[in-house]
């Protein structure tokens, strides 16, 4: 088994924080490190495996859009892989302890940090909330990169950064976080990838549950078990982050966006968004674009 330190990868820089984005082999072999990484699947699947301190080992499936994390000297692997590509946010407690008290108070801190490994839960991201910790990502390393040549003030632009993600991540209410799933099916993480890689494309659940060789009622267990809701609340997830990506990104009227977006009208959408986020969606374009001038 390979034990990786930070200071021996090739990328590292001499600081504490490291934003890593490197596609992934047919398998990665268990191995250990001595620091933290969150993880966001960029694209594809595997099945990532997790083993504890006795060397007894559990196995998942993760798909593109899944954020978990990674303890320092937690001997995982993955296996499997299907054009399976990662971001690797890796640090140490130098980073983390300054503000470890604020940052704990976090609703979903201990499911992110501070449980044990047999019940370390992940979040599943919509596709919006997926692009917006990608940017941030991306931020973190070109600030990372300047501090090559340039002064020390972006190292702490990075900083920043790095917290505003663990803010993004921790802050989300510990109801969307689930359990990792024990029983690997990859019939539905293939059919899941489907569904988000044409999200506004209409479903017909029988129709993916005959295409998974499987019953109806076995199929929209499984994949409630894996994603944490069933397919057609899924489908409506999807198609309502196309409307928020809408609205924060263009004038496009709601009318338009509705019939876009496979909802019947816009009254359709705006009782269909109001029942999702507690707002209409004039409300959230207006709200939007206040945070963008506040920002």
């Amino acid at each position: 088994m390979k034990d990786y330190s930070l200071q021996t990868l090739p990328e590292y820089r001499g600081l504490p924080l490291l934003v890593l984005n490197i596609p992934q082999g047919r398998r990665t072999l268990p191995h250990r490190h001595d620091f933290y990484e969150i993880v966001l699947v960029r694209h594809g699947r595997s099945i990532h495996g997790r083993y504890d301190p006795n060397g007894v080992k559990s196995s998942y499936g993760v798909i593109r859009g899944d954020v978990f994390s990674i303890m320092p000297t937690e001997i995982h692997s993955y296996e499997e892989n299907d054009h399976f590509s990662i971001y690797n946010i890796i640090f140490t407690d130098e980073l983390l302890e300054p503000r470890r008290n604020s940052l704990a108070t976090l609703p979903a801190w201990d499911l992110l940090f501070s449980l044990p490994q047999v019940v370390r839960k992940r979040l599943h991201l919509m596709p919006g909330k997926m692009a917006g910790l990608e940017h941030l990502f991306h931020k973190i390393q070109q600030e990372l990169e300047l501090c090559r040549t340039q002064a020390d003030y972006h190292f702490l632009n990075a900083e920043i950064l790095f917290y505003s993600c663990l803010i993004e991540l921790a802050g989300v209410p510990n109801e969307l976080w689930s359990r990792m799933p024990s029983n690997i099916d990859l019939r539905i993480l293939r059919a899941l990838q489907d569904m988000e890689s044409e999200p506004l494309k209409e479903i017909s659940v029988p129709k993916m549950a005959r295409e998974c060789g499987m019953c109806y009622s076995g199929f929209v267990r499984k994949f409630h078990e894996i994603v944490g809701m069933p397919p057609v609340e899924y489908s409506i997830a999807l198609r309502l982050d196309q409307v928020r990506g809408r609205l924060e990104n263009t004038r496009q009227p709601i009318t338009e966006i509705a019939m876009e977006t496979g909802f019947f009208d816009a009254a359709h959408l705006n009782k269909t968004f109001q029942k999702w986020y507690g707002m209409t969606p004039s409300q959230y374009r207006s709200r939007n674009r206040q945070i963008s001038v506040c920002g």
